[in-house]
């Protein structure tokens, strides 16, 4: 397995050639958004493993005035300019990689669920969010449904094979727990397309209390 060559390859899901699965990455997009709960005052946001910019995009256009930021490891980046976002290179499992205190959100879409090691990682999102800030992450459920349809759709079960090939580490389920016991509290979780067995994605926001 390789890595992705460009932003584009990261996420090709945005442009697949079935509607279900555009539908499916771009609503929860569209969740992500709605559970940050952002209002009209402006805020810092983070977006951690950004990389063609897909959220960033979504948050200039649907939400303006928030004081975007998107920071990815994939060296595309350097590259990527989007209205109103300044964009980094960047590794979150690198120490010192995220500045303490300095934002009101933070979002993580399919990213966590690559990082095998996650104490410090979450321990830097922690410390990075300010007290009453947010982090909107999503994962995959990893059930038999999600690893039915990896095959219908890619030929293969694992998600380590074929076409955005990325090892997960980790789960949903085992993610909320993870992410909780950094000192995060869980507030909203929603599953994609639907609840219980049929769960493919799951969006999930948490707090880091004052």
């Amino acid at each position: 397995m390789t890595g992705p060559e460009t932003l584009r390859d990261i996420v090709p899901e945005y442009r697949s050639g079935n509607p279900a699965v555009r539908w499916l990455f771009w609503k929860r997009v569209e969740w992500a958004v709605d559970m940050a709960r952002l209002g009209e005052r402006p805020l810092d946001i983070l977006d951690l493993g950004c990389g063609e910019g897909a959220l960033l995009k979504a948050l200039a256009a649907s939400r303006p005035g928030h004081r975007l930021q998107g920071m990815d490891r994939h060296p595309g980046v350097a590259g990527l300019k989007i209205a109103g976002a300044s964009i980094r290179q960047g590794d979150l499992t690198e120490p010192g990689a995220l500045p303490a205190g300095a934002f009101d959100r933070v979002f993580c879409l399919d990213v966590l669920e690559h990082v095998e090691a996650l104490e410090g990682p979450l321990g830097a999102i922690r410390e990075a969010l300010r007290p009453g800030g947010l982090l909107v992450l999503t994962a995959p459920t990893e059930n038999v449904f999600h690893k039915t349809c990896r095959f219908i759709l890619k030929g293969t079960f694992s998600e380590a094979e074929g076409p955005a090939a990325g090892r997960h580490y980790h789960k949903a389920d085992t993610l909320a727990r993870d992410v909780s016991s950094a000192g995060l509290e869980l507030l909203d979780a929603r599953s994609l397309p639907l609840p219980g067995p049929l769960a493919l994605i799951r969006v999930m926001s948490f707090l880091r209390r004052p």
